[in-house]
C-alpha cells in the first residue's frame, strides 16, 4: 500500500512538472514575441517623440541643401539621404578637377556670411590612404555641413568631393 501511494504521488508530481514545463514554454514564447514587437516598434515610437518627428529635420536639411549653392565646377554623380530618430542626413557626391582650396574658399565665403562657423578641418590622409583626403566641417546649432575631398585622381573612385548636410540629436 505504501508503495502504491508513493507511485501515485510521483505520477501526480510528474504531471505537475509537465504542466509547469508547458506553461514555462508558453511564457517563454510570449516573452520572445513581446521583445520582438518592442524591438520592431521602438524605433517608430522613439522617432515620433524626437525632434525629427515626421522627418522634420530631414526636410530642414533638404531646404538647406537646396538653398546652398553648389560649386560651379561640380558634376553630381550620386545623392543619398536618410532619417532616423537621432540623426538625419543628405550626402551629395561630385566629380571635379577643382582644387580643395578653391572649393574651401567658395563654401567658406557663402556659409560664414549666413552664420555658420568652421568647427573643424582635418587631413584624413594616412599610411593606408595614398591620395590627398581632407574634410572641412561647418556648424550652426544642431546642423552641420561637411565638405570632403578625396584628391584629384578619379581612376579608382566614382567621386572626389562630397557635400553632406546632417543633423545629430544631442
Amino acid at each position: 500500500m505504501f508503495h502504491q501511494g508513493k507511485r501515485r504521488a510521483l505520477h501526480i508530481f510528474d504531471c505537475m512538472q509537465f504542466k509547469g514545463k508547458k506553461e514555462n514554454r508558453i511564457g517563454g514564447v510570449i516573452i520572445v514575441i513581446l521583445v520582438f514587437l518592442l524591438l520592431v516598434l521602438m524605433p517608430d515610437w522613439s522617432k515620433r517623440l524626437s525632434p525629427n518627428r515626421d522627418d522634420a529635420k530631414l526636410k530642414e536639411l533638404q531646404e538647406l541643401a537646396f538653398s546652398t549653392p553648389t560649386y560651379p565646377e561640380f558634376y553630381k554623380v550620386a545623392e543619398t539621404s536618410g532619417s532616423r530618430n537621432i540623426n538625419a542626413g543628405i550626402s551629395k557626391k561630385y566629380q571635379s578637377s577643382a582644387s580643395y582650396d578653391d572649393v574651401k574658399k567658395f563654401y567658406s565665403d557663402i556659409l560664414i556670411t549666413k552664420g555658420w562657423i568652421i568647427s573643424e578641418e582635418r587631413d584624413l590622409k594616412s599610411f593606408l590612404v595614398r591620395h590627398e583626403w581632407k574634410e572641412l566641417i561647418f556648424k550652426k546649432k544642431d546642423l552641420s555641413i561637411s565638405i570632403e575631398y578625396k584628391g584629384r585622381d578619379l581612376s579608382n573612385q566614382q567621386y572626389n568631393y562630397s557635400v553632406s548636410y546632417s543633423w545629430n540629436r544631442k
